[in-house]
């Protein structure tokens, strides 16, 4: 299962947030982008309760994120 997770951070504490998630294995890539989110994070999980961990326990726990959006992928096409 694979997630698209983006982030608002708290200004100032962008690297301090970078540096956390890309200890969290189950996020793949992050990639900061410009406009009202801060950073893209490409998750894989195994199934939706690992989702809800990783957002609520391992992402929003970071007092450097403050908001967060999760988009679950419904179907990839090539």
């Amino acid at each position: 299962m694979r997630a698209y997770i983006l982030a608002k951070l708290v200004a100032g504490k962008e690297e301090e947030a970078i540096k956390a998630l890309r200890n969290i294995p189950e996020i793949k890539r992050l990639v900061e982008v410009l406009g009202p989110y801060d950073l893209v994070m490409e998750a894989e999980i195994s199934d939706p309760t690992r989702l809800n961990d990783l957002v609520i326990r391992k992402i929003r726990s970071l007092e450097s994120v403050q908001e967060t959006l999760t988009l679950i992928v419904a179907r990839e096409r090539k």
